[in-house]
């Protein structure tokens, strides 16, 4: 492969995790926003926890951030999204809140090279005292 193929090969991929958008400060956020914007960055992937207990406000600042950002994002739930203080909704619809980012699930570049996909590990609600470690279902892994 040439320079010139190598260039265009080229992705920049931005990772970013445990934001806990409304706990995490106003100012870190701008900071990251404005690193991952002067990088020229292909694709942003932001992953866990992207809220700090899944309220609605959180989520509002999450949906600024993201709105912010000049790449488009694939994000992957973390527990702290699904929402701490509305049992309802954790129990019967747990990652609503987050699916309502509109962030994408699969990404692939336009050289044909990259693929990024998310898997969600996270549980709402699990039976077992430690409920920071998720699980995966195989039917995730399929093509």
């Amino acid at each position: 492969m040439g320079p010139d193929a190598a260039a265009r090969a080229m992705v920049k991929i931005a990772h970013i995790s445990d934001l806990h958008c409304g706990e995490a400060s106003p100012s870190r956020l701008d900071r990251a926003r404005d690193a991952i914007n002067s990088q020229g960055c292909d694709v942003v992937v932001a992953t866990r926890d992207i809220t700090h207990s899944g309220r609605r406000r959180e989520y509002a600042v999450a949906r600024r951030f993201f709105a912010a950002l000049n790449a488009p994002v694939v994000g992957c739930p973390g527990n702290h999204d699904a929402p701490v203080f509305d049992p309802v909704v954790r129990l019967f619809s747990p990652f609503s809140r987050f699916e309502g980012l509109g962030l994408a699930s699969r990404w692939d570049s336009k050289c044909g090279l990259v693929s990024i996909r998310s898997f969600n590990s996270a549980r709402a609600v699990q039976l077992r005292w430690d409920w920071s470690q998720g699980a995966y279902v195989r039917q995730d892994f399929a093509a």
